[in-house]
C-alpha cells in the first residue's frame, strides 16, 4: 500500500487518524498534519515480511488519552523506516516494534509524549536512531508526572542498537536519571 498527501492537506479523526492493518508494505509521503482526538493519530500494523518506509513532513499529534500514541508502527518481520519532519506529540510519542527486520528512524524535529518520548524495540535487527537537527527536543515526561524515558531503546534476541544526535539535541524524561534508556539482551 502507497500513500501520499501534499502539503496543507490535514487528516483529522475523532477515534484516530491512520489506523492500517496490512499483510502487504506500507510506503508513502504524508506532507499535512495528522490529529486524532481520541486514538492514536497514526497506528500502523504490519505482518509478514512486508516493510514500512514512511515521511511525514507534518505534524503528528495523538489524542490525549493514556495509549493515545503520535506514530505506533508495530512490523512482524519486514524493515521499518521512518522519517518525521515535523513535530509529533502523543502518549508516548513515537512507538516503533520491529520482529527482526529492524528500525531506522530519522528525527528532524520534536517529539513530545507523557508517557515516552520515542520508544523502539526489536527483537534480533539493528535499532538506528538518529536525531537530527541542532535545538530537537526529544520530551518524555511532558505532564510532568515522573513516568517516561526521553528514548527508550530496546532489544531482546541478540539485536543491536546504533543512537546519533545532534550535540544541541535535548533529551528529557521523568524516570529519575534515565533520560536515555538503551538495553540489548539475548
Amino acid at each position: 500500500m502507497a500513500f501520499n498527501t501534499s502539503a496543507g492537506t490535514s487528516i483529522t479523526g475523532d477515534g484516530g487518524g491512520i489506523d492500517i492493518d496490512s499483510a502487504g508494505s506500507v510506503t508513502g509521503t504524508l506532507s499535512g498534519n495528522i490529529t486524532s482526538a481520541n486514538g492514536d493519530a497514526v497506528h500502523i500494523d504490519v505482518t509478514g515480511a512486508a516493510t514500512v518506509n514512511l515521511t511525514f513532513n507534518g505534524t503528528v499529534d495523538g489524542g490525549s488519552g493514556v495509549g493515545d500514541d503520535g506514530i505506533e508502527i508495530t512490523s512482524a518481520g519486514g524493515s521499518i523506516t521512518l522519517v518525521t519532519n515535523g513535530t509529533v506529540t502523543g502518549e508516548p510519542g513515537v512507538v516503533l516494534a520491529g520482529a527482526g527486520g529492524g528500525v531506522t528512524y530519522d528525527a528532524n524535529n520534536d517529539v513530545t509524549g507523557d508517557a515516552g518520548g520515542i520508544i523502539i524495540s526489536e527483537t534480533s535487527g539493528l535499532i538506528t536512531l538518529r536525531v537530527n537537527n541542532a535545538g530537537t527536543n526529544i520530551q518524555g515526561d511532558n505532564d510532568g508526572d515522573l513516568v517516561g524515558d526521553g528514548i527508550n531503546l530496546s532489544t531482546s534476541a541478540g539485536g543491536s542498537i546504533f543512537m546519533d544526535a545532534d550535540s544541541a539535541t535535548t533529551v528529557s524524561g521523568g524516570n529519575g536519571d534515565d533520560r536515555i534508556f538503551g538495553a540489548s539482551g539475548n
